[in-house]
């Protein structure tokens, strides 16, 4: 118990003093894949080897002395080298701590979210673990020209950190979220606190809105969204997209 009750603390320190009760849990996954493409017309588009991913996620849930639900929680993932990027490892240091980084208050079917890469999303993305495109390819081909064609998530801002709020209306879920830098990281809340350096990264602020459910239809997942980000120019927007 005394070792649960300081995992707790860790996690959500935030939030123990004021709960009624809490849960933790720590879960984990290992994934390894084995690709081999052979290209007879390009030697040096043959490939072959192994990719992997790694990942942990801590969570805790309860309830608040007010009534509230809570749930906290982050991720920490380490994925393979991904296209483009064999030559620097250096990237992966940074974006394997920004993984499902959250609070969430709940009160009824209304969810206020603070953190990053955790509200909902137009991310209908398929990928693979060693980082080719294996859905575009069963279309297009190996390397195939109109690799890229399927519907990505163009502009989202969910994972850069902000705060969102999502209302399930049943037949799905409506949601605002609002990042003040398009940046995908986090000021230091600690040493760097309270100084302009540790927020200002030069990126504007964004926001989205959206919805994403079934409609009633068991199986459908359907989705709209709409995203801005504000531009230097005023009265302008620098990047806008329809999802």
């Amino acid at each position: 118990m005394k070792n649960k009750l300081l995992t707790t603390t860790a996690i959500a320190g935030l939030l123990v003093s004021g709960a009624a009760f809490a849960q933790t849990t720590v879960t984990g996954n290992l994934e390894l894949t084995y690709k081999g493409v052979t290209n007879k017309s390009s030697k040096a588009a043959s490939m072959r080897g192994l990719g992997k991913e790694t990942q942990i996620n801590l969570t805790n849930k309860g309830k608040l002395n007010n009534g509230m639900d809570y749930v906290a929680g982050f991720s920490i993932e380490h994925e393979g080298q991904e296209a483009g990027s064999q030559a620097n490892h250096s990237t992966a240091g940074t974006a394997m701590f920004n993984e499902n980084v959250y609070i969430d208050f709940i009160t009824g079917a209304t969810t206020l979210t603070i953190g990053a890469d955790h509200i909902q999303n137009p991310d209908y993305e398929i990928t693979n673990l060693v980082g080719a495109g294996d859905l575009d390819e069963i279309v297009s081909g190996i390397n195939g020209s109109s690799a890229g064609s399927f519907i990505t998530n163009i502009g989202s801002p969910y994972q850069s950190f902000g705060v969102g709020l999502t209302q399930n209306l049943g037949f799905g879920r409506a949601s605002v979220y609002y990042a003040p830098s398009t940046s995908h990281v986090a000021g230091d809340s600690a040493g760097g606190f309270g100084t302009a350096s540790s927020y200002i990264d030069g990126t504007n602020s964004t926001y989205e809105v959206g919805f994403r459910g079934d409609l009633g239809v068991k199986g459908l997942d359907a989705g709209l969204f709409y995203n801005s980000t504000d531009s230097n120019d005023k009265g302008q927007n620098s990047n806008s997209a329809d999802n």
